[in-house]
């Protein structure tokens, strides 16, 4: 199994991989930065959005059609947990809460290891390109009171397995 590795939030990249035969799967997103846009942390509120998609391409060579298992993951990136990341801004006591959704409904969190959700299947075609599209949802939780004004980040690695 090979894993495709980038970087999401700060910077985003393509990064091919082999992982059997005539197979070769690239990884990227529909926009190298997620941005929320300005944001009142101390509404009740927050803010609830699309940010984009992961978007697996995979290529088969090959004269005879190919099953791929995929496993998607995303990192933690500042707090450590996915179970609530956190995006800093220099010199700031307060990060900024958000968390990132597989589900339009925000109740699915997108994990950081690759066993925690469920594997994805590609059938490609002889020589052929299927691509897999999922949907990244953000949510920055409303009534953040000690948060102060500034350009809050984070660092994120999403990660494809196959």
């Amino acid at each position: 199994m090979r894993a495709l590795i980038f970087g999401l939030v700060a910077a985003a990249a393509a990064s091919p991989a082999s992982a059997q035969s005539g197979v070769s799967c690239t990884a990227a997103t529909s926009s190298g930065l997620f941005a929320f846009g300005n944001v009142v942390p101390m509404s009740p509120v927050g803010v609830s959005t699309l940010l984009g998609e992961f978007i697996i391409r995979c290529a088969n060579v090959d004269n005879q059609s190919r099953n791929v298992r995929l496993r998607l993951a995303i990192s933690a990136g500042n707090s450590g947990t996915a179970a609530q990341r956190q995006m800093r801004r220099a010199g700031a006591p307060v990060p900024l809460l958000y968390n990132l959704y597989e589900d339009a409904a925000y109740t699915v969190v997108w994990t950081a290891a690759t066993g925690g959700r469920p594997d994805e299947f590609l059938t490609i075609p002889a020589r052929s390109t299927t691509e897999l599209r999922r949907s990244i949802f953000g949510r920055i939780p409303g009534s953040q009171t000690g948060v102060t004004v500034g350009l809050y980040s984070d660092t994120l690695l999403a990660t494809v397995r196959y």
